[in-house]
């Protein structure tokens, strides 16, 4: 089993917000955007297809990169862009801060201050790399996959697709009132996740698959992690969505 597969990256969740998201090409009332640390695997300039890694809470920014690499063994002309959260915590980066006084926790009802702000963040980084959106993928793993739902719910052109590993919902019903328009999401999430409810992440799949979004469910027997089951059906998802169906 490569490294990628036995993947489980520590990482913590949080909380999504009110306000309309940035669209790929900022408004003038988004925040002011903070210079994000993007690390590439592949090349970083072209016209092949892009996926986007967000890591998780108390991460470091290149947490990551052993499954962009997974990922671009098995889909060889996708690029991978690895941005370093903003905030520095000594041991680790952050999107937004958060409380981890409950645990296992739900978060679908919070609406954290920081997530405007976190949505600039990677909508300036986006810019940045001009990206093409009908052939990007933003996904993320905890705090950052809470980022790339919340984010790739709103974007404006749409993206290719949002994929979110062990994420679950934050500020749902704001999510779920997008469903009908959203691009394909791919969740999944381990039915003994100790950091984020199982519970929370099936009611939001079921809600916005309900809401007409075409959602890839997959759920496994494990904790906060991307166990190999997830890294292929991950897979399967690029290749639909950015690859074509090979």
């Amino acid at each position: 089993m490569s490294r990628a597969l036995a993947l489980v990256a520590l990482a913590f969740a949080a909380c999504s917000a009110p306000e309309p998201a940035p669209r790929l090409g900022a408004p003038p009332t988004a925040p002011a955007a903070r210079a994000l640390d993007v690390a590439f695997e592949g090349p970083r300039d072209g016209d092949g297809p892009l996926l986007v890694l967000l890591h998780g809470y108390g991460a470091p920014g290149r947490d990551l990169v052993p499954l962009g690499r997974e990922l671009r063994a098995r889909i060889p002309e996708l690029r991978v862009a690895l941005p370093a959260a903003p905030i520095d915590m000594g041991h680790g980066r952050a999107w937004w801060p958060i409380s981890l006084a409950e645990r296992p926790s739900d978060r679908s009802r919070e609406r954290p201050d920081g997530l405007p702000a976190a949505r600039a963040d990677l909508q300036a980084a986006l810019d940045e790399l001009s990206i093409t959106p009908s052939r990007t993928v933003v996904a993320g793993f905890s705090q950052g996959g809470m980022l790339a739902t919340d984010f790739g719910l709103r974007a404006d052109p749409p993206l290719a697709g949002i994929a979110s590993l062990s994420g679950g919902p934050v500020d749902a019903e704001t999510w779920i009132a997008r469903a009908g328009s959203a691009p394909p999401i791919f969740l999944s999430h381990g039915r003994q996740d100790p950091l984020l409810t199982y519970a929370a992440a099936d009611r939001l799949q079921a809600r916005l698959s309900e809401g007409g979004a075409q959602v890839t469910w997959v759920p496994f027997d494990g904790g906060h992690a991307i166990p190999p089951e997830v890294v292929d059906q991950l897979t399967a998802f690029l290749r639909e969505t950015l690859a074509g169906d090979r």
